[in-house]
């Protein structure tokens, strides 16, 4: 046994990368949080969505219920809105980041691969990111792990994980502003 695997078991010992389902909710959030690189570095590559969907599950119900109580006038239909769209979004982000990366650098990871980094990453900061305020420093935190999962799980470069994030996330947003006329028409019939 060398001196640099012992860490590595006794990482795994305490449940940081382990995906079985014995790993709890909690366990997962304090690898995320202070070893992201161990936690995607160890994830097996046939992992599947499970594991990864019921995380961020319990995160966007977390999050949607905070949100419920202190910011949406009680309207139990917005928060389901809310809730949804917190859920959804990571596997829109991984579709633009997934799209960007076969555009530019090849199929370097399937498209699970991304996802469930984008819902790691995602569930992780929605136990902060309910405040809205807080929202300025957990988007770029949630960006800066899927870069780390992106490198440390798929392989990328430094700077492919940076360009597929950045121009996928732009790309989002120019979808959403060109949509936004319409959004607005169809709110005043659900207010």
């Amino acid at each position: 046994m060398t001196t640099e695997t012992l860490p590595v078991q006794e990482m795994e010992h305490q449940g940081v990368g382990n995906t079985s389902p014995k790993q709890t909710y909690f366990q997962t959030i304090v690898a995320l949080i202070t070893s992201p690189r161990l936690f995607f570095a160890q994830l097996p590559q046939d992992t599947g969505y499970k594991n990864a969907l019921i995380f961020l599950a319990i995160s966007g119900l977390f999050w949607a219920s905070l949100r419920y109580v202190y910011f949406s006038d009680h309207s139990l239909f917005q928060a389901f809105t809310l809730g949804i769209n917190a859920m959804g979004m990571p596997f829109v982000l991984a579709g633009f980041t997934f799209m960007i990366m076969g555009l530019f650098f090849g199929r370097l990871a399937s498209y699970r691969h991304v996802a469930i980094i984008y819902a790691y990453a995602t569930g992780v900061t929605m136990m902060v990111s309910w405040l809205p305020t807080t929202e300025i420093f957990t988007e770029p935190w949630r960006f800066i792990l899927v870069a780390v999962g992106l490198v440390k799980w798929c392989s990328f470069s430094w700077m492919q994980a940076i360009t597929s994030i950045v121009l996928g996330v732009i790309i989002l947003l120019v979808m959403l502003a060109s949509m936004s006329p319409v959004l607005m028409y169809l709110r005043q019939f659900l207010v």
